[in-house]
């Protein structure tokens, strides 16, 4: 049984038979939203994309708590927050893999240690640890999500998904003394922390062999450093238009921007709509 706090893992729903054409992994923030809102053309080619019997999933960053009502503008039942941590089919709860205690206590010393300010992404809750400059605030804006508030104890009683920090120069440091961590920039303001693995490569690799579908029916779009490994391990990887270099140089097609219609334009490319 899944306890929080001790990244244990638990398969929690098993799907009836059902066949999908096709099944597409689609990121929300510089992909199917833009400044926080559905991209243009997004919500009519999510919905011919259902039509034609295809199965739509979120692959976001975003934890849960900032994906529930997104998910329901966007028509969308089934997806993978924290980057792959925390994956739901048709809103039923599959898989979900927290940050040990221990690990969140370490990393928040360090925090209070170095003075550096941080975020904790738990599975209904976005809080602060430490909030001490505006660039918090700053970072939740871009995104068009609620600025947090401070909280110190909420890890003692919650599981944590993921964290965000906001100093380039500590980066390092937190790297050598957390080898469990990853770090991947998440914006110009800030990065994410996921527990180490090929994030959302690993959620889309659980949903493929969860519901059966076939390799060469693998499509996953984004535009972030935590897309690239998803992107460069589907069948068919596609960049948005916005997408940084890197992850355009391992995409198989590159489509026009968020704010262009560019999920919309990938589809089309693909005949997937």
């Amino acid at each position: 049984m899944y306890v929080g706090g001790d990244a244990s893992v638990e398969i929690l729903f098993e799907d009836s038979e059902v066949i999908y054409l096709a099944i597409v992994f689609i990121d929300l923030d510089g992909t199917l939203l833009f400044q926080g809102k559905p991209a243009p053309k997004a919500l009519e080619a999510l919905a011919l994309l259902k039509q034609n019997g295809h199965i739509p999933i979120i692959a976001t960053g975003r934890v849960p708590y900032l994906v529930k009502d997104i998910k329901e503008e966007l028509g969308i039942d089934s997806y993978f927050c924290a980057s792959g941590n925390y994956i739901v089919y048709q809103n039923e709860l599959i898989f979900e893999k927290s940050v040990p205690l221990e690990s969140t206590k370490k990393l928040f010393e360090y925090a209070d240690r170095f003075e550096f300010d941080i975020v904790m992404e738990g599975t209904y809750d976005y809080l602060a640890y430490r909030k001490e400059t505006s660039v918090v605030d700053e970072f939740s804006d871009f995104f068009q999500v609620q600025r947090p508030l401070v909280d110190k104890t909420y890890h003692l009683t919650h599981s944590i998904l993921a964290f965000n920090i906001f100093d380039q120069k500590i980066v390092p440091l937190l790297e050598t003394a957390f080898p469990e961590f990853v770090f991947n920039r998440a914006n110009h303001l800030g990065f994410d922390i996921n527990l180490k693995g090929d994030l959302k490569a690993d959620g889309m690799r659980f949903m493929v062999n969860f519901l059966q579908i076939p390799k060469d029916e693998v499509y996953a779009i984004g535009d972030g450093y935590n897309d690239y490994l998803m992107i460069r391990d589907a069948t068919i990887g596609i960049a948005m238009g916005n997408a940084y270099d890197e992850v355009k140089k391992v995409a198989k097609y590159v489509t026009s921007d968020v704010h262009s219609g560019g999920v919309y334009d990938a589809l089309k490319h693909y005949h997937l709509i």
